[in-house]
């Protein structure tokens, strides 16, 4: 299961949408037992608490940040904060589906 953090309504809808229409599961709260993938958007104020809380929180979870490509600082923290992958938000749909497919 992928677990999306968004705030924002339209990125949450399209990436939620997308990740259906390829068969995964997707959830807004991270579970113990089945999330593989928590994917965090580095526009909410809290992301970088949000990534040690998962990390912390959900040991066996992969966590994905993701940012806009402009904002270089934000990525570079999300990595320095133990974020697995960070990636820019053009790519997050696509790699979270290849990663969601090796995890299965």
């Amino acid at each position: 299961m992928i677990c999306l953090k968004s705030k924002d309504l339209l990125t949450r809808t399209q990436l939620e949408s997308s990740w259906k229409m390829q068969g995964l599961t997707t959830s807004r709260q991270p579970d113990g037992e089945t999330t593989r993938l928590i994917v965090i958007d580095l526009r909410d104020g809290d992301a970088l608490e949000q990534i040690s809380q998962s990390l912390e929180g959900f040991p066996q979870a992969q966590v994905v940040a993701f940012g806009p490509h402009v904002d270089g600082e934000r990525l570079k923290a999300a990595k320095t904060a133990g974020a697995h992958t960070v990636l820019a938000r053009s790519a997050v749909k696509d790699k979270v589906q290849e990663m969601a497919a090796k995890l299965s």
